[in-house]
């Protein structure tokens, strides 16, 4: 059993009903990556460090949560007594009710997924799932906008999902929908790219919005009720 007292310190999750943080490139540069779990794992042979129970990894407002997680960083961190050096580059695997909140107001889930660390940074994380699925609270009154596919992948830098194999973006809470084998959207302008490859085709579906029924105008020439003229 090896301790995460180098290599991690406690995660407070945000208070609910809080506004957004941020996007990540406007977080303090300062920010370190976070690391939580009810308890750890070091096999020896491998180099792995495995992560057991309420995972929470974190960067700035980027968030991992999974039942379990491995990475050799650890490890190493642990042998140099330096978690910040070691980790600062470095490679995750989640998984099991995998989830991303993705900042503006945007989260993913999956089975399972990759995270890259860059420079004590999450910059990309892939995930995949049967399907893998994205969803993000749209700031106007239009809803919710969703998506799933086979793979997504999230840059945090970029700030945009990219959805493919069989992927699907619902757009104004499900009353237009986009399907194509590659998605790309911008979780901060919400704008939207589809593409497909060789004979393949874009296939959008628009939904017109329900107009509301007016009541029938009074003939002219009925007679008025009784006691008017």
């Amino acid at each position: 059993m090896l301790g995460l007292a180098l290599a991690a310190r406690a995660v407070a999750a945000p208070a609910a009903g809080t506004a957004a943080e941020p996007p990540p490139h406007l977080i303090n540069p300062q920010a370190k990556i976070t690391v939580d779990a009810n308890s750890s794992e070091l096999n020896t042979k491998t180099g792995k460090v495995e992560l057991i129970g309420n995972v929470v990894v974190s960067e700035g407002s980027t968030r991992v949560r999974a039942d379990r997680a491995d990475t050799t960083c650890l490890a190493q961190a642990a042998q140099a007594g330096s978690a910040t050096t070691q980790c600062a580059n470095s490679r995750w695997t989640f998984q099991g009710n995998v989830r991303i909140d993705a900042p503006p107001r945007g989260s993913l889930e999956s089975d399972q997924a990759t995270v890259e660390i860059t420079d004590n940074r999450i910059a990309r994380a892939t995930i995949i799932g049967n399907p893998a699925v994205f969803e993000q609270q749209r700031a106007d009154a239009l809803g919710v906008t969703r998506g799933h596919a086979d793979q997504i992948v999230y840059d945090v830098s970029a700030g945009t999902v990219s959805l493919s194999k069989d992927a699907l973006l619902s757009l104004s809470g499900g009353s237009n929908d986009i399907t194509s084998q590659e998605i790309v959207y911008d979780i901060r302008s919400e704008k939207v790219q589809a593409s497909s490859p060789g004979s393949q085709r874009v296939h959008i579906t628009l939904t017109p919005q329900s107009v509301p029924k007016q009541a029938p105008k009074p003939d002219k020439g009925a007679p008025g009720p009784p006691g008017h003229p």
